[in-house]
């Protein structure tokens, strides 16, 4: 995704009308923009691979800046779809107009989500997340329900460019048996403190039946609100994995300290939470048939329980790892990577990972992933690597922990 100086065909065309005098002209090009809705896609003559993507927001008297608030990042390896510097997208105004835009190139074959940053620094978003706004005219929208009861669902808006593959696994069905869910508090005395966790429990399950495999996933409330409980039905549904229990587990305030290869957190899920959920579900202990996954940090503690439970844990889910993880040193460069030194420098264990990245995530994190594919399988490690079309993002990562799931213990 690059920042494009070209304008595109509709914001040429609104330049030419105010030049010429027709400023009523603003009033129709609105009007045409809530009923086609948002971001504009236009191909690029001679260019297959790429289409020209233009945000528009309809200002006010309060209106200073505005910014594109992506989650993707600039990556030399993959330059044909890198971004730049998020701070580059920034929106311009059409002079005497309320009317700002911002157009970028983007891949066909990806799709992202985005919000916009008003009258705020991207630098400074962080300390302003009431500026970032929802583009109203999008009518793509990934909803976040929130678990309180005053606060507001979390709003993300999204574009797929016109050649980016199906999403089938997330999608509930109409006629597909369900699992069920239950959502409790788990007080931890390692930790100190409590968090929610949240059980799933596959349609037609029975303490009776065979032990059920089990999937451990830390950011549990992220899991769920990108359809994990869908895709999971899904999957069971269609024979592509074996009945599964799953197990939930949320991230409080204290995440950054946590999901960072923190030896008391893994002591909380391995000491504390799987004897409760062995004592109360019909699950196994077969490390074969037991997977821990996560998200961003949470795939990088993934991979840390592994090496540290490989006895209670033969498979690692990680999706967009947070592998440039150093423990010490933060500052020296050298010292990044030092989850993969510490698999590199001990015995093959008993494990399989699959591990994915996205083609618009930065650099860092990136290279980093490749680092740890790399020395997994120079151990002789069994690796499934998969590169999505899309960004450190909630958008792609529910239909690829379907895939995730099927690379270590689907039917085939």
């Amino acid at each position: 995704m690059t920042i494009n100086k070209h304008k595109s065909t509709i914001i040429n065309e609104l330049y030419k009308e105010i030049e010429s005098g027709n400023i009523n002209f603003v009033d129709s090009f609105w009007s045409n923009i809530k009923k086609t809705g948002t971001p504009i896609i236009e191909s690029i003559d001679g260019d297959s691979e790429f289409s020209l993507v233009t945000f528009i927001y309809k200002g006010d008297d309060n209106t200073e800046s505005l910014q594109l608030y992506v989650p993707v990042n600039s990556n030399p390896n993959n330059i044909d779809c890198a971004s730049y510097g998020l701070s580059e997208f920034k929106f311009e105004c059409i002079s005497n107009t309320n009317v700002w835009y911002a157009s970028c190139i983007v891949r066909n074959d990806v799709r992202l989500s985005y919000m916009l940053l008003l009258n705020c620094p991207f630098e400074k978003a962080s300390e302003y997340p009431e500026r970032m706004i929802k583009d109203s005219f999008n009518k793509n929208k990934l909803i976040f329900p929130n678990d309180s009861e005053t606060e507001k669902d979390f709003v993300i808006d999204y574009v797929n460019m016109p050649d980016v593959d199906e999403h089938i696994w997330v999608k509930e069905r109409i006629d597909t048996l369900k699992g069920k869910i239950e959502t409790l508090k788990s007080k931890s005395e390692i930790l100190k403190n409590e968090r929610n966790i949240t059980i799933y429990t596959p349609s037609n399950y029975r303490k009776t039946n065979e032990p059920y495999n089990l999937l451990v996933l830390n950011d549990g409330a992220e899991y769920l609100r990108i359809s994990a409980k869908e895709i999971l039905d899904n999957l069971i549904n269609d024979n592509k994995i074996p009945p599964t229990v799953a197990v939930f587990i949320d991230s409080n305030d204290d995440r950054m300290t946590e999901l960072m290869c923190n030896d008391n957190f893994s002591s909380y899920v391995v000491d504390e939470v799987l004897p409760w959920v062995r004592e109360h579900y019909n699950v196994t202990t077969d490390p074969s048939k037991s997977i821990i996954g996560g998200l961003s940090l949470g795939g990088l503690t993934a991979s840390f329980m592994g090496l540290r439970f490989p006895n209670v844990f033969g498979n690692i889910l990680s999706q967009s790892g947070s592998y440039w993880y150093k423990r010490e040193d933060y500052e020296n460069p050298e010292k990044r990577n030092w989850l993969a030194r510490q698999f590199k420098n001990i015995d093959k264990l008993p494990l399989k990972f699959y591990l994915n990245i996205g083609i618009l995530e930065g650099p860092q994190i990136y290279e980093a992933n490749q680092t740890f594919r790399d020395v997994l399988i120079s151990k002789g490690y069994l690796v499934s690597y998969e590169e999505f079309k899309g960004g450190h993002d909630y958008l792609c990562w529910g239909e690829t922990l379907a895939t995730g799931l099927i690379a270590l213990i689907g039917k085939y």
